[in-house]
């Protein structure tokens, strides 16, 4: 990694075109001519340029000219923070995505939300670098600590702003089911309102509801976005029940602890009057932070319109990312968390 300047990287220095071994990162084309070092040739044809007067446009390739052979100098389209580790994977790269057995080969690749973000040749991705591993190392799960890095998304299904009418008289209004707030670890006072499209799962910021008030379904009220993502983060924190116990985390991001009224695991009886249904649904995640747990909840939650599960839709997209997976609402309804073997 080379990098004297303060500011954001805005340039990478490739070893052939395309970018087939890894780069190295500087904040301006004079930093980059440096590394080469070099006259400019090839694209613009000319020897008698000086590199340092290049103008590389974002996503664009220029070719440089020197002792150490043939470089290309590209334009990054979106700028990476100063001190970030290079990318680990390459276009032309064949890699594996946890939890996929066929590899897939890198098409390009993108500095997003804070992680390196890669696309395939077969047109998936975007998929987080936390999420891939070559294709001769040792399949692991992602890092809890990987996964935490991703911002945590709460459903507001079931939550008010407070509005005005006509005549200026305030009112609790419902706000719409693909609201979310989005808290990042550490951050809490950058919490944000984001909207989710249901087909791609991109996330939007919106600030039409950054006003404030807000009320929850057990009609506490907070006054701002930051105290909502605070009192969600909050709940997320302490969402896994001891030992012996299971949570139940309800549409308001209440949390309670419930115990086997008999014996050590729960019954079907307990289980359908926890949740108030008919008929549960069990979910097992694969892997990350929560394969030792389940998530139970009202099989038919959807189709009742009953709310979506603020700290279950959180875990969910722990386990399941949006830039990987297709976005979900069927966690509808109050979900039991709790160990798999306590349900038999």
């Amino acid at each position: 990694m080379e990098n004297t300047h303060l500011a954001s990287y805005h340039f990478e220095v490739l070893r052939q075109y395309g970018d087939s071994f890894p780069a190295v990162l500087f904040a301006t084309v004079a930093e980059a001519a440096a590394y080469c070092p070099v006259e400019l040739s090839g694209y613009f044809n000319r020897t008698d340029d000086r590199a340092e007067a290049a103008s590389v446009a974002a996503g664009q390739q220029v070719r440089f000219r020197g002792p150490q052979g043939l470089r290309w100098v590209k334009g990054l389209i979106h700028p990476v923070p100063a001190g970030t580790a290079p990318a680990r994977f390459n276009p032309g790269q064949a890699v594996r995505l946890f939890g996929v057995e066929q590899p897939l080969t890198v098409a390009a690749r993108g500095f997003v939300q804070g992680a390196w973000h890669y696309q395939f040749k077969d047109d998936s991705g975007p998929v987080a670098e936390a999420l891939l591993f070559g294709v001769d190392d040792e399949p692991t799960p992602p890092a809890a600590a990987a996964v935490a890095a991703e911002p945590l998304l709460f459903s507001l299904h079931s939550s008010q702003i407070l509005a005005s009418d006509e005549q200026g008289q305030p009112f609790w209004k419902p706000l719409p089911p693909r609201l979310f707030v989005q808290v990042q670890a550490g951050q809490l006072d950058q919490s944000r309102i984001v909207a989710l499209c249901g087909t791609t799962g991109k996330r939007f910021l919106t600030h039409a509801y950054e006003h404030g008030s807000f009320q929850l379904a057990d009609g506490q009220r907070l006054a701002s976005v930051k105290a909502l993502g605070e009192y969600f983060a909050r709940q997320h924190r302490a969402m896994l029940p001891a030992e012996g116990a299971a949570m139940l985390l309800g549409v308001d991001g209440s949390i309670q602890e419930v115990r086997p009224v008999k014996g050590r695991t729960f019954k079907l009886a307990q289980l359908y009057a926890a949740l108030e249904c008919d008929y549960i649904d069990v979910h097992h995640p694969q892997h990350g932070a929560y394969q030792d747990w389940i998530m139970v909840f009202d099989d038919e939650g959807k189709f009742k319109e009953r709310p979506i599960n603020p700290l279950a839709t959180a875990l969910w997209y722990e386990t399941y990312p949006l830039d990987q997976y297709s976005p979900v609402d069927v966690v509808a309804g109050p979900v039991l968390l709790m160990r798999s073997e306590m349900m038999r």
